[in-house]
This record gives structure tokens, C-alpha cells and sequence, in this order.
């Protein structure tokens, strides 16, 4: 295979994308990597007709009638089904496949690619589900307006209310009580769905008790979906003989006085827009028995209504001032709003960080992984001049060797395989703000040299171009590794480091500010009770404990994780974490000496070496150096470039 073949096989290999062939009657003769790793099916699985067994079994019967009708008349094809990821997983796809013909007009062979549909098909979902919830409930909006409107009795008015309720809103049945004998209870007034009597046990309730009069007593919504775990429904045997899953109540308030209450329950899960609507609806019901209660009471709600707007408008002028008086204050003493925490040794990072905001200085940010250095990096932007303009953020480590400097710096058109349009780099996307170099150190040698340009130069040019740009960017940059250990190993130049670290910064990791975990899990745990819906008001104190004797190897990464974790399996208002969710191995933070990462990187370079002998020099594919040593391929490329492995050399050992 000469060397342009062998580089149309790679690029084949490594289009994002899934291809395949097959021969005219159909049966599949090649898989690109793309697609086998997809699947994870072997080659020899998936030739011929094996491929089928990636389909879904509802999809393949209506896939294989088109495929076989274009195979019949030779003509394109294209049709839309779910593929099985390697773990199992589902997702759709776009299948297409065009025919090779001969001279004759005959069938040679079939080509085609297949494309992820999945997060175009969740967006239609999505979009058709919003669509479908909107025009409901702006039905119901309408209905129940028009229904306010009408002259009728107050339980006449009520009673359709709570009809229009049961039809749109997938209630089982729903009621509307009002305030009876000056605030001591409530009396059931309308009642439709599956009880339409207004007597029974819960025709009048007490003020404060049971789950309405509870509503009532605190002015408070209240939503569940779990009726058989909920503690304020009573009756769960009735909830459970009657398959009942969901409640949702809502005060009926006039002028900050509750007048009623409305409740529904329904067989199924009621969504935020549900509450949304039933607040709607209840201001409207609210206000509806207020119109009934007499000229006498309209008057007196509306000199309410004036006091009301009257201490509202005095307490926000009040409020003004205060915030005048202390927006400096505030300012001062929380500039990074995103970072919680108190310790000495964050006021120390944000000390510097504040400093260094105002002025253009390069910053170098170091610490561990997950110790929030994109945060921080992103307060100093936030506080600079250059806030008004864009914040660009670059993962060095997550973009292959290959493609990084054309990310960072753009290219032209035809500058290399693919390259089909100009297309500009982060550095001129971020021109006037600020760019973010996350794990700087996993820079290439070659991207090295044009980063130290910018920063010496300020300017810089696109791949396959000659013309020069300027950079008017301020950088930060962001590592985990430590630089002069890597300078001394030969793998980062020592004068791009004296140009990045104008302005050091080192974050501590948790374990060194443990005085700020339990205002971190308090944020945290707020952040993601509400997100899931919850209300969590406590940490058990074990579990604090727990979280303080805990070294924190991931830092607040791995906090965020396993509080978000914590608080989605929670079931009562104190937090606790399982301790089998946190690792016990041993922190290392004393760094290697040079003599050290020396023989590390002598002990890599070996053993890829090995791995490249074995495999003729291919870097990837099932029998390339990369799957022996169980790393991803682009991994294995940018190490055998840093260490100056000529992989060449190993091709013609296997040569056939």
C-alpha cells in the first residue's frame, strides 16, 4: 500500500462519521473504524448480513424493504433508524447508500455513511412536547377566563371552573373550597370528575389541617407526584386502591388574604406547567369569589390593595437604599459571586485574582484537577475591561495533536485534507476579550512555538496561510501538571512558561480549605434540591463529618458529584452520603524529582516502542499500538510526538 492509499484509508477511518460498502446483492464487505467502534462489533461480525443485528429490531423490517428496493432498481437510498451503541444503548440514525455503476449501468458495489440523528430527534420531541403543553394549557387559560366572565351563581361559576380543570389538566377528579366563619375553616363548594357531592368527610376542614387546610394555613403551593410517600395525604390507602399518583393544591389569595383553596388529583405525573397554570387559574377563582362577596367588601379589599402597593413601593425605595449603601460593601467583600467559600487560603487566590483583573497580564492558574480554575479564570474576565467581550474557553488536553493549532489559530481552505472552508480560530474569536487555555501543558511541541509568537508578537497566522493577524486577547492559562517538571523532562519550552506565568496563581485543593466544605455542600446541596424538586433543610452530621475527614483527590468536582448523587436519592429533609461512594486511596502530593520523571518517561517511551514493533508501527485500529496499550489512538499520537518516537521505522519489521 503506497503512501497517498494509506493516507485515504486513515482519513476513511477517522472522518466523523459511520461508512461502510457492500457488494451488489447487498451483502456488506466493510466497516470503517468509526462504525466497528460504534457498534462495537468485530469486522468478521458484522460482514455480510451480521450489521443487522445493530438495528433495532422495530426498525430493521422497514429498513431492509427500502434497502432492498433501491438494491432491486439500483438506485440511492436513505432512511432513518436506531443503531445499538456498544454498552447497548440506542440512538437514531440517518442510513444512506449509493450505488457504483459500470459502464453498462451495472452494479459494482454500494457505498454509505450513517449519521447520528439522536440529538435532532430528542430536539423535535422536546419541541413537539412544549407545543403540545403551551397549547393546552393555553386552552384552559382561555376557558376558565371566559368562564369568570360569565354572570352566574359563585358555585355555579366554581363548579364549571373545576370542570374545565378535570378536562384539560388529566385531573381524576377536583374541588374548590372557600373561607367559612371568619377564617376558622374551609367549605367545599364545587366538585367534578369522579365525586361531584359536596358532602362527606371532607365538605368542611378546619383551618390548618389535612393537606387543604394546611394550604391554606401556609399560603403555599403544593405539587407531588409519589401521593402513596407523601406526608400530607392522609388516606394513602384510597390513593393506592384508586392508582392515584399525583396532587397538586394551590391557595386561592386575594390582597395577601386567602379567600380558598383548589386541589386536583390525577393518575398521572403533573409537570411545572400544571402549577404555572393553576396559579392562573386560582388568581382568577380568587378574585371571582371576592366579585361575590359584596360591594361592601370590594371597597375594603380595595383600600387593602392601596396599603399593599403603598408598603411595597416604601419597602422597595427602602430596599434601594440599602443597596446603595451596600452594593460597595458587597462587591468588595464577594467580587466572584460563582465561588463559594471562606477559607484563608481562597481569600488569599481571590486577593490575587482581584489584582491582577484590572490590568492585561498573562495569568498562569495551577492546581489540581477539579479545584475550579475555569472559574476563577472566568471572575478575572468578568473584572477586567475586556468583560464586555467574548470569553473563549480552549481544552488543550481534549482536542487531538493534529487539529490544535488549527483550533487555536483557524485555517484556510485547502490547507489540508478536509479543510473545505476558511474557518477561524479561537484566537480570533476571543480578539478584544479573553481566551482560556485549560491544561496548557498537553500542548504539542510545534503548537508551543506559535502560543510563545502570540504572546511575544501578539500576532499569529492562520494554517496554510501566510498572511500575519494580530491578537489583541488577553490569555489565562490552566494546568494540572507541574510545568518545570515537564520542562526538565524535555516535553514544555521553559521560555513559554516564563511568558505564561507573568502572574502565578496557585489554587488549593479542598483537602487545604476543608473550613469551606459545609458552605459548599450547602450551596450545593440548594442548587440541586431545587433543580430535582426537593426540600432538603439539613446534613446529617455523620455525614458532614464524613465530608471533612475525606481527602477530596477529585476536589470540588468530585464534591459536586457526590452531593448531586446524595440528594437525588434522598428521601427525607436531612442529607446523608453513603461513605462506600467515597475512594479511600491515598492522596499523593509530594511532586517526583527530575531523576524521576526522567526514568518515567524512559519507561513510556520503551514500552509504546514495544507496542508499535508489535503492531508494524500502526498507531490505531483493533491490532494498532493504542488498543494494546488500552489508550485512545490521538493519546498515543501526541505521547509518540512528545517523546520523538519514529514510528515509521517499525513498519517494515511486519512489512509483507
Amino acid at each position: 500500500m503506497d503512501e497517498s492509499e494509506d493516507q485515504v484509508w486513515q482519513i476513511i477511518n477517522t472522518i466523523p462519521t459511520l461508512a461502510w460498502s457492500a457488494r451488489p446483492d447487498g451483502s456488506a464487505d466493510f466497516f470503517n473504524r468509526r462504525w466497528l467502534e460504534y457498534t462495537g462489533l468485530s469486522a468478521e461480525q458484522a460482514w455480510d448480513w451480521g450489521w443487522k443485528v445493530a438495528v433495532h429490531p422495530d426498525d430493521l423490517p422497514r429498513m431492509l424493504e427500502i434497502f432492498h428496493d433501491a438494491l432491486n432498481f439500483g438506485r440511492p437510498f436513505e432512511v432513518e433508524g436506531r443503531l445499538r451503541r456498544g454498552d447497548g444503548e440506542f440512538r437514531w440514525f440517518l442510513f444512506r447508500g449509493s450505488a457504483l455503476l459500470d459502464g453498462s449501468g451495472k452494479v459494482v458495489r454500494w457505498y454509505g455513511t450513517n449519521t447520528d440523528l439522536e440529538d435532532r430527534k430528542r430536539a423535535e420531541d422536546q419541541l413537539r412536547a412544549a407545543m403540545f403543553e403551551r397549547t393546552r394549557l393555553s386552552a384552559v387559560r382561555a376557558e376558565i377566563a371566559m368562564v369568570l366572565a360569565r354572570k352566574d351563581t359563585l358555585r355555579g361559576i366554581l363548579h364549571r371552573c373545576a370542570e374545565t380543570m378535570v378536562r384539560h389538566l388529566d385531573a381524576a377528579f377536583a374541588r374548590i373550597w372557600t373561607i367559612k366563619n371568619e377564617g376558622a375553616e374551609l367549605e367545599l363548594e364545587a366538585s367534578a370528575g369522579m365525586y361531584t357531592r359536596l358532602d362527606g368527610r371532607y365538605s368542611r376542614i378546619p383551618f390548618g389541617q389535612f393537606k387543604i387546610g394546611l394550604i391554606a394555613q401556609e399560603r403555599r403551593a403544593h405539587l407531588t407526584n409519589d401521593v402513596r410517600n407523601d406526608p400530607r395525604i392522609d388516606n394513602k390507602d384510597w390513593a393506592k386502591a384508586e392508582a392515584m399518583i399525583a396532587f397538586a393544591g394551590y391557595p386561592l389569595v386575594v390582597e395577601d388574604r386567602v379567600v380558598g383553596v383548589m386541589g386536583m388529583f390525577s393518575r398521572q405525573a403533573l409537570t411545572q406547567g400544571t402549577l404555572e397554570t393553576l396559579a392562573f387559574i386560582a388568581d382568577g377563582i380568587a378574585h371571582g369569589i371576592e366579585r361575590k362577596r359584596g360591594e361592601d367588601e370590594q371597597v375594603q379589599a380595595t383600600a387593602k390593595l392601596e396599603r399593599a402597593f403603598a408598603e411595597i413601593k416604601l419597602l422597595k425605595d427602602q430596599l434601594y437604599r440599602e443597596n446603595l449603601a451596600l452594593r460597595d460593601e458587597v462587591d468588595r467583600a464577594s467580587m466572584f459571586e460563582e465561588i463559594v467559600g471562606a477559607s484563608p487560603a481562597l481569600k488569599a487566590v481571590l486577593s490575587r485574582a482581584s489584582k491582577v483583573a484590572v490590568t492585561d497580564s498573562t495569568v498562569l492558574l495551577m492546581g489540581e484537577t477539579g479545584t475550579g480554575k475555569e472559574l476563577i479564570a472566568r471572575a478575572i474576565h468578568k473584572r477586567s475591561r475586556r468583560s464586555s467581550c467574548a470569553f473563549v474557553a480552549v481544552n488543550c488536553a481534549a482536542i487531538p495533536a493534529s487539529l490544535i493549532a488549527s483550533e487555536l489559530f483557524g485555517h484556510e481552505k485547502g490547507a489540508f485534507s478536509g479543510a473545505v472552508q476558511r474557518r477561524l480560530g479561537r484566537f480570533e474569536l476571543a480578539e478584544g476579550g479573553t481566551i482560556f487555555l485549560d491544561e496548557v501543558g498537553e500542548l504539542p511541541a510545534e503548537t508551543q512555538i506559535a502560543l510563545l509568537r502570540v504572546l511575544q508578537e501578539r500576532e499569529f497566522e492562520r494554517v496554510g496561510s501566510s498572511q500575519t493577524i494580530r491578537a489583541d486577547v488577553r490569555v489565562i492559562a490552566a494546568t494540572n501538571r507541574n510545568l518545570e517538571a515537564a520542562i526538565a523532562a524535555g516535553t514544555f519550552r521553559s521560555d513559554l512558561f516564563y511568558r505564561l506565568s507573568v502572574f502565578p496563581i496557585e489554587i488549593p485543593p479542598l483537602r487545604e480549605r476543608k473550613e469551606d466544605i459545609p458552605l459548599l455542600v450547602e450551596y450545593l446541596v440548594s442548587r440541586f434540591a431545587r433543580k430535582a424538586g426537593k426540600s432538603i433543610h439539613g446534613i446529617n452530621k455523620t455525614t458532614l463529618d464524613l465530608l471533612l475527614s475525606y481527602p477530596w483527590p477529585g476536589n470540588i468536582r468530585e464534591l459536586q458529584n457526590v452531593v448531586e448523587r446524595s440528594v437525588i436519592v434522598c428521601e427525607t429533609e436531612n442529607l446523608s452520603v453513603d461513605e462506600s461512594w467515597l475512594s479511600r486511596k491515598p492522596v499523593t502530593s509530594q511532586p517526583k524529582t527530575r531523576l524521576e520523571l526522567t526514568q518515567l518517561a524512559a519507561q513510556e517511551k520503551e514500552m509504546i516502542e514495544a507496542a508499535l514493533r508489535e503492531s508494524g508501527g500502526r498507531v490505531f485500529g483493533p491490532s494498532g499500538a493504542a488498543a494494546k496499550l488500552g489508550i485512545p489512538g490521538t493519546t498515543l499520537d501526541s505521547k509518540i510526538r512528545s517523546l520523538k518516537i519514529n514510528k515509521n521505522r517499525f513498519k517494515a519489521t511486519n512489512a509483507i
